[in-house]
């Protein structure tokens, strides 16, 4: 029996929130990822809005030149790693050079020559200190404290998460005291 191979090719958009550019699966080799995955993750973010949605709940005090990422794909960064298995801040050494996830984020190419078009272990590492709340009681002018959470508008968030993801809205939601 002849076995018969066919070069079909399949295409999809980036989700809404990134760059658009097209994505091009061959299976003949080439540039290769394993977390394919990332295309479903990364459009159920797009339909939520789930990134822009999280960043609007930050108070972002860096200096606008010199900004390379973004807050969204900083958040868009962490939150797909961890979604496919990505818990420690160091895998995104090797993260932050994968084409489908730079694509899938918008970030393909670095504004700047010294770095990647990804954040790195330590980038990523100021942003969960800020979503923790670790620095609240430093100023937003330390170097590392200049992405600062608005922890009142992520409960809202959360709540407005949960009421949209249900089929039709709960009557009321029960809110536990800490």
């Amino acid at each position: 029996m002849n076995t018969q191979c066919s070069r079909v090719k399949l295409t999809c958009q980036t989700p809404n929130n990134a760059k658009p550019s097209r994505i091009e699966a061959d299976f003949s080799g080439g540039h290769i990822t394993s977390d394919g995955g990332l295309l479903l993750s990364a459009q159920a973010a797009s339909q939520m809005q789930l990134f822009e949605r999280i960043a609007e709940c930050f108070n972002d005090h860096r200096s606008p030149q010199r900004i390379v990422h973004r807050l969204e794909s900083l958040i868009g960064q962490r939150i797909l790693g961890l979604v496919h298995g990505y818990e420690d801040l160091n895998d995104h050494e090797q993260l932050r050079k994968d084409e489908l996830l730079g694509a899938l984020l918008g970030c393909v190419e670095s504004s700047r020559a010294d770095c990647e078009a990804l954040a790195g272990k330590s980038t990523l590492s100021r942003l969960e200190v800020a979503a923790a709340g670790l620095q609240a009681d430093k100023g937003h002018n330390d170097k590392g404290h200049k992405i600062q959470a608005n922890f009142e508008q992520l409960d809202q968030l959360l709540v407005d998460l949960f009421v949209e993801s249900s089929a039709r809205a709960p009557e009321t939601v029960k809110v536990l005291a800490e």
